[in-house]
């Protein structure tokens, strides 16, 4: 099979893929929205049911599962990169990058479990 039609193959893969992921990013942002206006009323009717601790966890797992995807394919064009004998800065950014938003993803889980209200205390 001839190299370029692999390229464009694999391009149109990544472009598919990075329109899924805009997709639940969108999702995700809509999500958030309602989030915010749950917890607005949640306030507003003094109702501690956090539904809208939920809606942000789900926020969150979503933003997990996007990035880690991210990392995924960003692990596969390092080692391409690696084996192409490709200068790897680039590359390395990327991945530290992705590192240091899946950490902080799963530090922010942690924190709304374990966050008493999603509502901040008195400033």
């Amino acid at each position: 099979m001839n190299k370029n039609i692999i390229t464009k193959n694999k391009k149109i893969e990544y472009l598919n893929e990075e329109k899924n992921s805009n997709l639940l990013f969108a999702f995700a942002a809509i999500l958030n929205i309602f989030g915010i206006q749950t917890e607005q009323n949640e306030l507003t009717n003094n109702d501690d049911s956090f539904k809208s601790k939920t809606i942000y966890l789900i926020v969150l797992f979503i933003a997990f599962y996007i990035y880690k995807d991210i990392f995924k394919r960003d692990i596969i064009e390092y080692n391409h990169a690696i084996n192409n004998s490709e200068p790897l800065f680039s590359y390395s950014i990327k991945l530290i990058g992705n590192i240091f938003f899946i950490i902080g993803i799963i530090l922010f889980i942690i924190s709304e479990i374990t966050q008493d209200s999603s509502f901040p205390p008195e400033i």
